[in-house]
């Protein structure tokens, strides 16, 4: 079990960086998933960041995991 309790979602780009660093002030461990440029910045400050795999390669190389699937 995960125990996750909270979710965050619909973030722009520009705020989801403060909204991970709001989190763990507060004490939580944060994780993020992610396909886009723009949350390159996010992925990296989250504890986990996992990309999509047909994400962008500035956001695979940001992120400790990588989601690959099948069609």
């Amino acid at each position: 079990m995960v125990g996750i309790q909270k979710v965050r979602a619909e973030v722009i780009p520009t705020g989801k960086a403060d909204v991970i660093h709001s989190f763990q002030k507060g004490g939580s461990v944060l994780s993020i998933v992610s396909d886009g440029i723009n949350d390159s910045p996010a992925l990296a400050a989250a504890d986990v960041g996992m990309a999509i795999g047909v994400g962008t390669d500035i956001a695979i190389e940001a992120t400790e995991f990588v989601l690959m699937g099948t069609i």
